[in-house]
């Protein structure tokens, strides 16, 4: 969470930038540019942290509700089976 606190984890630089509010307008509607798909019919608008020195991006969800939903559907990183999948057996 470095990023959101201004210094970037990588170079350790102060020259973070945060684009919320500039990038309200490409967010708009189903299939923005500033958005990941969780699945086919719904996604998540992000909230993106930029270094102007390395180039290093963190993005992060700006509708927690949204990250129920890539709980329930998505595949676990490590490889644990996904318990809260509605469709495993």
């Amino acid at each position: 969470m470095a990023m959101r606190n201004g210094v970037c984890p990588i170079c350790n630089s102060p020259e973070v930038y945060v684009g919320t509010t500039r990038m309200a307008s490409i967010r708009a509607g189903s299939y923005g540019a500033n958005s990941i798909p969780v699945n086919w019919a719904i996604t998540a608008p992000l909230e993106n942290f930029v270094c102007a020195d390395c180039g290093y991006v963190e993005s992060y969800i700006l509708e927690p509700e949204k990250l129920e939903k890539i709980r329930e559907l998505w595949d676990r990183a490590d490889g644990e089976p996904n318990h809260k999948r509605k469709n495993d057996e």
